[in-house]
């Protein structure tokens, strides 16, 4: 563990947590493309647990748009993440629960290709919007280092 943390230090990057819900034959949504409910109950809470203890969730923008996800921590007491999204042309809905619920930060990664005018409404809606220095999809890289400055408590 100790390697771990020494490791993290160095490189300026958080400790990633990856949860991913998939089908036993290795689908992530059903053949209806419902992905809503593929996991058990015990499964959720799991996830809404694991939610509660890390600093941040992160989704791209196509989890936004089609399932419209709170992306909180719904247990009893539980801490709601910071919520990340990467969304390379600025296309989150200024409809979305993530920019209108204030439950928790909403941060958005996006490239130099998004619309202006879309920046401004979700940062006045208390959306915070990160630049990358891409032109076309925003660099995973670039995103957990900017975390790793940003919200690493090993930093």
């Amino acid at each position: 563990m100790k390697y771990l943390i020494t490791l993290l230090k160095k490189k300026k990057t958080p400790f990633v947590t990856l949860k991913a819900g998939i089908t036993l034959d290795g689908k992530i949504a059903s053949a209806t493309s419902d992905s809503k409910w593929i996991t058990s109950e015990t499964s959720r809470y799991d996830a809404h647990h694991i939610r509660s203890i890390n600093d941040a969730i992160l989704v791209g923008a196509q989890t936004v748009i089609h399932d419209d996800p709170s992306l909180t921590a719904r247990i009893p007491n539980g801490n709601n993440p910071i919520r990340i999204v990467l969304d390379s042309k600025l296309s989150t809905p200024l409809t979305a629960k993530i920019v209108t619920d204030q439950m928790a930060p909403t941060w958005i990664f996006t490239t130099k290709q998004a619309d202006k005018e879309k920046r401004a409404a979700l940062e006045e809606a208390g959306v915070r919007v990160f630049m990358t220095d891409s032109d076309t999809r925003v660099p995973l890289k670039e995103v957990l280092q900017v975390l790793g400055k940003k919200i690493s408590p090993l930093s």
